[in-house]
């Protein structure tokens, strides 16, 4: 369909004019990869260089030409025009190809013929083609758009119009091949000198409905300068651009309990950038993503709202202020259906080179499409949900929990995964107290406990992912009730978890006080009373470790 082009240069003018702000704005590293590909598509004979705030054009002679990220405002304003022109130009062509093939007529007369046009004299200069033209609207195509075409071929101020309401127009005719470039620099209302480059700006939008969704995205506020004149980049620096540049990540961090996945994560991370949730077995999609729910409103009443989950809220967050890094923290990610949470969120997780989502889906539900336009200034108003290039997902796993959901095959094929090595150097500071056969206590430093307890599960073939962990036992659980840390926690998990179906003698004794050891009661209540419980292997160790065998308070576990 064919559209009134003198209405449609009056609305983008209009479009144009209403903007709050036509000044630079930085262009994130998705609006560079997507401007960059169109503008060397449209114009092969010059290299690209798009930067935060500017665009290089280098010709292979060296030539070059600048223009300021300002301009992207035109393709903002002015895209549908090239669309638009589009359309009238395939028209053209399509009647062009009509004339020569069915009414013979060769393409040196009918060029010749075209540059009179834009004419109101159909029959002039050649009749023969004029007339061969009037039938092929009236037999091909439909009467509305046969009209407005013959508008386009006829009246040059219709769609040439340098000034709204003037008859200034130009005088390019329909056989040059550059008559829609100027026909959108007269609608952009651009000084000649500076505009060649303008039209590819426009066509780069026109062509790339990505494009203008990512440039929708961005923060447009004019940037700040400080008093000496230089650019303010507290928040708005190259440096973050640089982070940007490396792209955001799915990253699932794993290791045996204790080796400091949350915490290597939280050294990665901007805290006040980042949102943090937890998994477990009854975490649904609606809990991630959100969903209607009801709400108490100011009057009292109970209504309905859209309850945005972790998941909205963190890509809310990188919309709105797309020149930072944000991250979504995952902890347990494998505690729940983890492809059931994620549901159809889970075909955002392919990754382009920018990281942002490779498939962008549609945006299912329309409350969930209201509250993010009203939380991000309409930025997915065609409908469509992506993960933005500056939001990470990190998660932590550890799959020696006896309450995990296993991770399918297509799920983990779209995460990193970061492993987390056991680390006895960067183990938590403090000592042990532990009996032993003859009646006496040793001192043992929690690293060298730590290593001699998973060298004997080692050695039984216990899969690493369910040794100890250099951090298995905290700093802070060190210096207070060591005792009750070891029996409670470290025990438990060693009895239960760990050696379970009958294997606790790899560790422990078999008999204590000459009765068998069969129960975690049994070993808690023996290891209260001061009675030696690990086996002589793991004894033996120990005391080749040992800080001292003296039983005396100064060198309590405290020490």
């Amino acid at each position: 369909m064919l559209v009134d082009i003198e209405k449609l240069i009056s609305g983008c003018r209009q479009k144009y004019d209403q903007l709050p702000y036509t000044g630079d704005v930085k262009l994130s590293k998705e609006v560079a990869k997507l401007l960059e590909a169109e503008l060397r598509t449209a114009d092969s004979n010059s290299s690209v260089v798009v930067y935060p705030f500017s665009i290089r054009f280098s010709t292979k002679v060296g030539h070059k030409a600048d223009l300021p990220s300002s301009s992207l405002w035109y393709g903002y304003s002015f895209w549908e025009l090239a669309n638009a022109l589009n359309s009238y130009d395939t028209r053209m062509e399509q009647i062009r190809t009509i004339l020569t093939d069915e009414y013979g007529i060769t393409k040196q007369d009918l060029k010749a013929y075209l540059k009179h046009f834009p004419s109101h004299d159909i029959f002039s200069p050649n009749r023969k083609i004029g007339e061969a033209i009037n039938e092929v609207l009236t037999e091909r195509f439909g009467k509305e758009d046969n009209l407005l075409f013959m508008r386009f071929f006829t009246e040059r101020a219709w769609w040439f119009k340098q000034i709204s309401g003037s008859d200034q127009t130009s005088g390019k005719t329909l056989d040059r091949g550059d008559v829609y470039r100027s026909c959108l620099v007269l609608a952009a209302r651009v000084i000649v000198a500076n505009s060649d480059k303008i039209p590819n700006i426009i066509y780069a939008f026109a062509k790339s409905p990505e494009l203008r969704f990512a440039f929708d995205k961005l923060n447009k506020k004019p940037q700040e300068y400080d008093g000496e004149g230089i650019l303010n980049i507290k928040d708005s620096s190259l440096a973050s651009y640089k982070i940007e540049c490396n792209g955001a990540k799915n990253i699932i961090y794993y290791g045996a309990p204790g080796t400091g996945k949350s915490f290597s994560i939280s050294q990665e991370i901007s805290e006040s950038n980042s949102i943090r949730t937890v998994f477990h077995p009854d975490t649904q999609y609606s809990d991630f993503v959100g969903c209607l729910k009801p709400l108490m409103q100011d009057n009292g009443n109970v209504g309905y709202g859209f309850r945005a989950g972790p998941f909205t809220e963190a890509v809310i967050k990188a919309v709105n202020q797309p020149d930072q890094m944000f991250s979504l923290v995952i902890e347990e990610i494998n505690r729940a259906a983890a492809a059931a949470v994620f549901g159809e969120v889970f075909q955002l997780l392919d990754r382009d080179g920018d990281g942002s989502s490779s498939y962008p889906i549609n945006i299912s539900d329309p409350d969930m499409l209201g509250y993010l336009n009203s939380k991000t200034n309409n930025a997915f108003v065609d409908g469509k949900l992506k993960i933005p290039s500056n939001l990470s997902l990190l998660a932590t796993m550890n799959s020696s929990d006896q309450a995990v959901m296993p991770l399918d095959t297509a799920f983990k094929r779209r995460w990193e995964f970061k492993y987390l090595p056991i680390d006895y150097s960067k183990a938590s500071k403090g000592v042990l107290n532990i009996p032993i056969s003859n009646g006496k206590n040793i001192h043992v430093a929690w690293a060298d406990f730590a290593r001699i307890i998973n060298d004997q599960l080692a050695d039984q073939r216990i899969p690493e992912d369910r040794l100890l962990g250099h951090r298995f036992i905290s700093d802070i659980e060190l210096t207070k009730n060591v005792d009750d840390v070891l029996k409670g926690k470290l025990f438990m998990y060693l009895w239960d978890d760990v050696l379970r179906h009958g294997r606790q003698g790899i560790i422990f004794k078999d008999t204590l006080e000459s009765s068998p050891l069969s129960t975690f009661g049994q070993l808690a209540s023996a290891f209260e009373r001061g009675v030696a419980v690990f086996n002589y292997a793991v004894e033996t160790e120990l005391e080749n470790c040992k800080i001292t065998d003296d039983n005396s308070e100064e060198e309590s576990a405290n020490d």
